[in-house]
């Protein structure tokens, strides 16, 4: 009886936004998650749309049923498109979250065309999830830019030449014996 009369005192559009958030994103209700986490929305999905350059998601209209809101929004997802450069991140981001400094935690760039780490990501200090996996990134110097951001947890870049060019260089003398892959090289803190 207690629970039913919290249900009845809770306004329709708590009812509304956690019906939402158990659908769309069951781990967030796991034991442990943040207040923050169980009120994100869907991060914005432009994945699979052709789209060659990134601008053309503001005449997208991204994957899912629902659109995110721009205030709870965390995330960006442009997988298995032609992107080049993410350079007008600045331009576009505004136009899909509120506060584009604060709100971007996930961005997937993977299979695109990206030839490098763009200086932009790092405008963006609460990335805590970026895949890149499946690009043209060519040198552990592109990498290694970023270690600048503070926040970053999980890094995929598998599928590009950094990794094969980082299996074929000779250790330094004090590596131990791990798998000598880009993941074995460069660790998150």
């Amino acid at each position: 009886m207690a629970s039913t009369e919290a249900a009845a005192a809770a306004p329709p559009e708590a009812d509304v936004a956690e019906e939402f958030v158990v659908k769309a994103s069951p781990k967030h209700h796991r034991k442990g998650a943040t207040e923050h986490q169980r009120l994100q929305d869907p991060p914005y999905d432009f994945s699979f749309k052709e789209i060659s350059t990134l601008e053309e998601v503001l005449t997208e209209e991204p994957n899912g049923k629902k659109r995110p809101s721009k205030e709870r929004c965390t995330g960006l997802l442009l997988g298995n498109n032609s992107i080049t450069t993410l350079t007008s991140l600045p331009k576009v981001l505004p136009e899909l979250l509120q506060d584009p400094v604060e709100q971007l935690q996930w961005l997937d760039a993977s299979h695109n065309q990206l030839d490098k780490v763009e200086q932009v990501i790092m405008e963006y200090p609460n990335i805590s999830v970026l895949y890149l996996h499946g690009n043209n990134i060519q040198t552990l110097k592109e990498v290694n830019k970023l270690a600048q951001l503070p926040n970053l947890k999980r890094l995929s870049l598998h599928g590009n030449p950094v990794e094969e060019r980082a299996r074929k260089e000779p250790r330094k003398k004090g590596e131990g014996g791990e798998n000598r892959t880009l993941k074995a090289r460069w660790e998150l803190g």
